[in-house]
Formats: C-alpha cells, sequence, structure tokens
C-alpha cells in the first residue's frame, strides 16, 4: 500500500491526478536519501512523490540548507518548489539571506528572487496587498540584469535574471524593449540542452516553468496587442506543470486569457479559462490576489457586460480600486468606470479615473492599453455626464485611437444622426485590424438608432438584427445601455425581438438625456483660440492665411452657436463646455 497521501494533495489524488505505486515510493526514498547533494535532479523526483516520509526528509534538508546559508542548496530547492518555498520558509529564509551584500544578488538571480518573495510573503496582511516595494524592486534589479545577462551560463540563473529584466522594462513602460529582451531570452534558453526536457519529466532541472511565456504574454496585454498576448498565454499555460508546484504560471496564463476573452466579448471563452484557472488548484494566499486579479477583472466585466449590476457591485469590490500597485490596473479602471456609466456614478467614476491616473503616472508608457483604456473609460463617463462636446474634442484630437462608437453616440445624442452613420460606417469598413466583438456591436447599433431618427426604417432593421445576433451571448446587454431606451423598444418591435435592456437583473441602467452640443468646425476651433489670445480679427486673419471677413463670419457663427452676443460670454461658454480640451 502507499503511504498515507498528505491533506496538501489530497485533492488531486482523489481525482486521479496523482497514482503511486508502493514499490516506486520505496526507490524514491532511497534515492532520495542517497542522492540529496547531488543536486537538483534528485530533488525534482522526490517532491513529486506523496509520501509524508519524504515530505519530512525534504523539509528537514531545506531547514538546514537555510540555517546553514548553503545559497546552491537554497537556490536548487526553489528551482523546483517555487513560490511554496517562501510560502513555508519566509521566516528562514530572511535569516539565512540577511548576511548577503548586494554584489552576491547581484551573481545570483535566485537568491535575490527568493529573498523579495520572502519579504513580501511576510508583509502579506490580507485584504488589498501592497505590491508597490517589490515592483520598485524588480524595476531596479532587472534594470541591472538586464546589462549582465550574457554573463549567466546557468538556465535557471538566466531564466530568473531574464524575466525580472522583462519585467523592468514593462515596468518602465517600453514595452517594445520588454518584447525585444523576452524574444532573445526565449531564443538562449531553448538552445540550452536541459530546456529541452518538460517540467513533468523525472529529470527536469528547469525552474519556474511557464513564466517567461506568461510575463511575455503580460508584455502584449499592456501594449494592447491582444492577439498576441493570447498565444503567449496559451504557451504558458501549456508549459506551467501539474500543481501543486508548478501550476502557478499556468494559473496566471489562465487568469489573463479570461480577461483578455472577456474585453473582446467573448465571454462563453471567458468563462471557461475561469474554469481552467480554478481546476489547476488554490494559490497560496499572499500571491493569490496577484495571480488571479485577470480572471477577478473578467468575471466583474461579464457581470456588467451582462446587466446584473449586484454580481459586477460585488465582484468589484473584491478586485479592489484602480489605485492599487498592480500592473492590470488600467484594466480595473476600465471595468469600473464601465460600471459607473452603465449602473453607479458617473462623477464618481471620473473621481477614480483621476486618482489612477495621479497614483500610477502615465506620461511616460508607450502607447498601449493603458492610454486607450483611460481613453475609452473617460469617454464613456463623460458621455452619462452630459458632456458630448468634450467627447467630441477628445475625438478629433486622438482619432486614431478614439473608440469610433463612442464618437457616433455623441453625435446621436446630440441630434446629428447623419454623422454617427459616417463616423461608424467608416470604422467598420476600414479598421486595420479586427473589432473587438462588443465595439462591432455597438457601431451597428449606432448606425441603426441613427437610421431610425432619419426614418429608413428597413436600413434600422438590418442593422439592429446584425447587432442582436452578434452578441457572445443572449444576456450580453450593455452595449444597448448607451442607446436611448426608447430607440431600443422601437427596434425591438419592429424586429420583433426580445428587447436586450429587459434582460438587465437587478437595477435599471443611468439615464439618458438629449445633450445640446456646439459642434463647433475645426476652422471655427481656430478662431475660437484666437478670441481667447485677445487679437484682432486682422491679427487673426494674418495668423490663420484667411481674410479678416471670413474671421468676422466664422466669430459671428460661433456666437451664434454658442448662444451669446459678446467675446467675454462666448470665452467663458467655450471653456465651460470643454471646447478648448486640455489646453
Amino acid at each position: 500500500m502507499c503511504r498515507k497521501v498528505p491533506a496538501r494533495y489530497a485533492s488531486a489524488y482523489t481525482s486521479g491526478k496523482l497514482w503511486i505505486p508502493s514499490e516506486l515510493v520505496q526507490n524514491f526514498i532511497n534515492e532520495f536519501i542517497n542522492s540529496w547533494l547531488a543536486g537538483l535532479p534528485a530533488l525534482s523526483k522526490m517532491v513529486k512523490v506523496a509520501g509524508d516520509s519524504i515530505e519530512t526528509e525534504i523539509d528537514e534538508r531545506i531547514r538546514r540548507a537555510l540555517a546553514l546559508g548553503d545559497v546552491e542548496q537554497i537556490e536548487a530547492a526553489y528551482d523546483v518548489l517555487w513560490y511554496e518555498l517562501p510560502s513555508r520558509y519566509s521566516t528562514e529564509i530572511l535569516k539565512a539571506t540577511e548576511r548577503f551584500g548586494t554584489d552576491v544578488y547581484l551573481r545570483r538571480p535566485r537568491l535575490m528572487h527568493i529573498t523579495l518573495l520572502a519579504h513580501h510573503q511576510r508583509d502579506y496582511r490580507g485584504d488589498n496587498p501592497d505590491l508597490g516595494r517589490i515592483l520598485q524592486m524588480f524595476r531596479t534589479q532587472g534594470r541591472r540584469y538586464a546589462s549582465r545577462l550574457a554573463e549567466f551560463d546557468n538556465p535557471s540563473d538566466l531564466l530568473t535574471a531574464g524575466t525580472i529584466a522583462v519585467i523592468a522594462a514593462r515596468l518602465e513602460g517600453a514595452f517594445r524593449r520588454a518584447d525585444q529582451l523576452g524574444m532573445w531570452l526565449d531564443d538562449r534558453l531553448g538552445a540550452m540542452p536541459s530546456s529541452a526536457h518538460v517540467p513533468w519529466a523525472p529529470d527536469h532541472a528547469g525552474a519556474k516553468p511557464g513564466w517567461l511565456s506568461t510575463q511575455r504574454g503580460l508584455t502584449a496585454t499592456l501594449s494592447g496587442d491582444y492577439d498576441y498576448a493570447s498565444r503567449l498565454y496559451t504557451r504558458g499555460f501549456s508549459e506551467a506543470g501539474p500543481a501543486p508546484r508548478g501550476h502557478f504560471a499556468g494559473a496566471n496564463s489562465a487568469a489573463n486569457l479570461a480577461m483578455v476573452f472577456a474585453l473582446r466579448g467573448h465571454f462563453d471563452l471567458a468563462r471557461q479559462w475561469i474554469e481552467r484557472m480554478a481546476a489547476l488548484g488554490p494559490l497560496p494566499d499572499w500571491i493569490e490576489h496577484l495571480t488571479a486579479l485577470g480572471a477577478k477583472i473578467a468575471g466583474a466585466l461579464i457581470a456588467v457586460e451582462e446587466g446584473d449590476a449586484e454580481l459586477a457591485r460585488e465582484r468589484l469590490d473584491r478586485i479592489g480600486p484602480a489605485t492599487q500597485h498592480v500592473e492590470l490596473w488600467p484594466f480595473i479602471l476600465h471595468v469600473r468606470g464601465t460600471y459607473h456609466a452603465c449602473f453607479g456614478d458617473p462623477y464618481e467614476g471620473l473621481a477614480e479615473l483621476e486618482a489612477a491616473r495621479l497614483a500610477h503616472g502615465t506620461s511616460s508608457v508607450e502607447a498601449g492599453a493603458t492610454q486607450h483604456l483611460l481613453l475609452r473609460t473617460e469617454a464613456k463617463l463623460l458621455l452619462r455626464t452630459h458632456n458630448a462636446a468634450r467627447v467630441l474634442h477628445l475625438a478629433r484630437t486622438d482619432p486614431d485611437q478614439f473608440p469610433a462608437h463612442l464618437t457616433a453616440w455623441a453625435h446621436i445624442y446630440s441630434g446629428h444622426p447623419h454623422q454617427a452613420i459616417r463616423v461608424s460606417a467608416r470604422a467598420l469598413h476600414r479598421a486595420s485590424e479586427p473589432l473587438a466583438l462588443a465595439d462591432a456591436i455597438e457601431l451597428h447599433l449606432t448606425i441603426a438608432v441613427a437610421h431610425l431618427r432619419n426614418g429608413h426604417t428597413d436600413r434600422a432593421i438590418q442593422s439592429f438584427e446584425a447587432a442582436t445576433r452578434m452578441r457572445s451571448t443572449p444576456m450580453h446587454v450593455r452595449p444597448f445601455l448607451l442607446a436611448p431606451p426608447d430607440d431600443i423598444a422601437t427596434l425591438a418591435r419592429l424586429t420583433d425581438t426580445p428587447n436586450p435592456l429587459e434582460a438587465i437583473k437587478t437595477a435599471r441602467p443611468n439615464p439618458l438625456h438629449t445633450i445640446a452640443l456646439v459642434d463647433l468646425t475645426p476652422r471655427e476651433l481656430a478662431v475660437l483660440h484666437t478670441l481667447d489670445q485677445g487679437i484682432t480679427a486682422v491679427a487673426a486673419a494674418q495668423k490663420l492665411g484667411v481674410s479678416p471677413a471670413t474671421v468676422r463670419s466664422q466669430t459671428a457663427s460661433i456666437y451664434r452657436k454658442l448662444g451669446v452676443s459678446r467675446r467675454n460670454a462666448a470665452l467663458a461658454r467655450a471653456y465651460e463646455l470643454g471646447l478648448f480640451g486640455k489646453n
């Protein structure tokens, strides 16, 4: 008979994932006792066995190595145990490593990583863990390792130093550099003989299976390349070994894949990846939030998109604020902002957005998901605060990055359906890359509402049917929440389909109102700026390259649109409407 299986392995054992013949147990025990000092391969075999006596022997050997400060044995144990080592021995690790200086950590990246995680595990206090210090250490050490990678010939050292360097570049907002470094590291590790072993092979000597691919996937996510990120996460999930010690990167990859699919509007696929992450088993509490955050964001986003405001609120509470020190903060902000735009307080959402900007700073970040999500979130909230003029200003400032469907909604709210059709149709037919499913639904929906208001019923029906058919699930209602509810009810009646807004659970969406939009032409905006500068019509004409009569005519048009008759009143109203933007 096999020896008793420890409690932490019971679920895997009873589910049939572990099967350990008694003769193998005895062989492994003998090999472990005789071969511990031979190095990592022996340890790798031993920790895969679920015998209590082996676990006890491993525990004693690790504590002895830590007490003696045996760096090589500590690193060997970390290669196999990964996060479980600081989970179980953080106090001993910190005591063993307090004697080492900066030069030692520079030569031994695994020792630095162990010590850093032990500090974080010791300081963990539960809800909303502060990751600011650990991220700053990654940033500092990663810069140092990046210039020394060629010096590491041990695969585990190279993997650790290189992956930390990738993380450091990403934390600086240098996504292209992080990706290039990750590709180089991947090639270098792939050329090393020991890298050929699969993670679950008995003689596997590699550390942290799937970690590099998962971190490269996170870089692609933050740069906004979700297709590339999905490939890297899928690879990271496949590379990761089984629980309890090889699945950490696999769980992280599955969680982030769920988030990517939810962002793109594929909710059934997102749910599948959440289930796959859960099937890998529990995670240590001190890394659970960081590892599973993508899945939490996906769950909250699905609840918002499917109109379950109460469930969304509960899941947002578990995620925490967008000001916390995590790299996925833009995605937290996006789902929180979307919730406030649909069900909560849009002014509170704008306040959260500003707080997140101040907490993280975005000026040095390369264009990518962060800037795009901030812009998208701000526009949704501005529409709910009846500030369509500001939305259109943002759209003109950065037309390539600004979501076309939000521009189209601004035109619809302000009574310009033809403009909405032009913007949405152009986005559908001229998209340089595949549109997110949720965005495509809203583009069709804006066209449907615009045609309805123009009296083109047949075209409205066609576009509305396209929007409803494209939904990921029948419960996908969030794209319809930005539309005037009377228009949606009319379109549902014309198409003889259920009204999507009637499927909303537990709360009604924020009300929409007609917005009095002041939409100045680009030339009128230029003249408005000259009014703000206090120069004469003649000077303005010289500056703009037009005649003084043209400037006076455009000034009169500006006054008429703003409903004023004097310059000071025009400038006051223009600032009130946000026509000057951030200038």
